[in-house]
């Protein structure tokens, strides 16, 4: 939302009059000092919000690191006192903005390798194979669903409570992002148990696979419903 203040601009005019007979004398008493203009009031936040804080110490820099290692900080713990502000920097980004490999349509082998992968973690979860599940995912990895946010360890808990009894996936695309970086997007329809609660989904998705070491890992997942009218 845009506010637009409206500036008022007053001007005083002084007017004197010509008239006949003598002209007053003059009045050389001196006017009393004009008033010091009141400080403006600081501003007062809005309901529920914080007033900012300004920082009286050093400015701590953690760089936030993307390149074929994976996604890390450095430095990955710090230790902030009171006063003190904390600057993060971005370096690298071979996933999210990696201007020496842009977007592009992927070959048919970088398609068929990444599909295929894709489509195993949907194999290994619907077989409750967690040993298998776990070794295709990256040490960052982070999946986002309608249930959270989620590490392997938590997604690993969540193959326990669900139970898939089919998949099937559409529109599938995939573009190379980086060097050895892969984005998959695709529409899947499921069914199966939550908890023992049945349940039927038609969702989006998007996965991005790295590839290290001659093997592809999961670094990434997410997951919504379609929302129809």
């Amino acid at each position: 939302m845009r506010f637009y203040g409206l500036a008022l601009l007053a001007s005083a005019a002084v007017l004197g009059a010509c008239g006949g007979g003598e002209k007053p004398a003059a009045d050389t008493t001196k006017a009393p000092p004009a008033a010091a203009a009141p400080a403006p009031a600081p501003a007062t936040p809005a309901a529920g919000a914080l007033a900012p804080i300004a920082a009286t110490g050093p400015t701590v820099e953690v760089k936030m690191i993307s390149d074929d290692k994976g996604y890390r900080f450095e430095p990955a713990n710090i230790t902030i006192k009171s006063g003190q502000a904390v600057k993060f920097v971005m370096r690298g980004g071979l996933v999210f903005r990696d201007e020496l490999h842009p977007p592009a349509a992927a070959s048919k082998q970088l398609t068929t390798e990444v599909l295929a992968q894709e489509m195993l973690t949907w194999d290994l979860e619907k077989k409750k194979d967690k040993t298998r599940y776990a070794a295709l995912m990256a040490p960052e990895y982070i999946a986002i669903t309608g249930r959270g946010v989620m590490d392997t360890a938590a997604n690993l808990r969540e193959i326990d409570a669900l139970d898939v009894t089919e998949y099937s996936m559409t529109d599938v695309n995939v573009r190379r992002i980086g060097q050895n970086v892969a984005l998959i997007t695709y529409n899947v329809g499921w069914k199966g148990k939550y908890s023992g609660e049945l349940l039927a989904e038609d969702d989006y998705a998007a996965a991005i696979w790295t590839r290290r070491e001659n093997r592809w890992l999961d670094g990434y997942y997410q997951a919504f419903p379609h929302y129809l009218p």
